[in-house]
């Protein structure tokens, strides 16, 4: 007979096998969703995003081929347009985990957003979720990556291939790998209804976030 051990090792290999079995087929299904989703025209496409989001604003453009992994996690504002070919990751052990995403945001092509990962320090990679957070006019640009628990601040520029891994102060300019800020974003005059003078006046910068502030708007 099998010891102890060798039973547990036993029940965890078929409770993994049942897993990837269970992920497969959601995988196959919503792989066949999106493909169909995307043979629609973009007021056909919105209608399932307003289903399938945890909420979804106003005036809001999502291109053809863009990826969402468990889109019940995501928060969309108002005037915000996500460019082709991005990917959003939420996370399937923590489900409190939420990608929010503020008013009047841009994002560029291929950008990706994670809100989970893995733990590299053991050799199983247990999942774990951290909520990412973008505030009002922001603007991301194409081939960017958000990392887990990422919080980028009102009128935050984030440049075009950087990997932030850090929270971004608001009205500033990030960019690299990892992700530095290289600048003060100085908006012009009458273009962004004050932000300018918003930026000049502020004699320090807070980042703040909470999921009710863009949940319930």
């Amino acid at each position: 007979m099998p010891n102890k051990p060798e039973k547990e090792k036993n029940l965890e290999s078929q409770g993994r096998k049942k897993l990837l079995f269970l992920f497969g087929m959601y995988s196959y299904f919503e792989n066949i969703f999106f493909i169909i989703t995307n043979l629609l025209p973009h007021p056909v496409r919105i209608l399932f995003f307003k289903l399938m989001f945890k909420k979804l604003g106003k005036n809001v453009f999502i291109d053809h081929w863009c990826y969402f992994r468990y889109p019940y996690q995501i928060c969309i504002g108002d005037n915000v347009t996500i460019n082709r070919k991005c990917s959003f990751f939420g996370s399937y052990f923590n489900r409190d985990t939420r990608i929010v995403i503020g008013n009047n945001v841009a994002i560029g092509t291929e950008v990706k957003i994670f809100a989970a990962s893995h733990h590299y320090q053991s050799l199983t990679l247990p999942e774990y979720g951290k909520s990412v957070y973008i505030g009002d006019n922001v603007a991301i640009g194409g081939g960017a990556t958000i990392l887990p628990g990422v919080k980028i601040g009102e009128g935050a520029f984030i440049g075009a291939g950087a990997v932030v891994t850090r929270d971004i102060p608001p009205w500033s300019v990030a960019a690299g790998n990892p992700a530095k800020v290289i600048n003060k974003r100085i908006v012009e005059s009458g273009t962004n209804d004050g932000s300018a003078q918003h930026l000049q006046q502020s004699s320090t910068i807070q980042n703040t976030f909470t999921d009710n502030e863009y949940i319930t708007r």
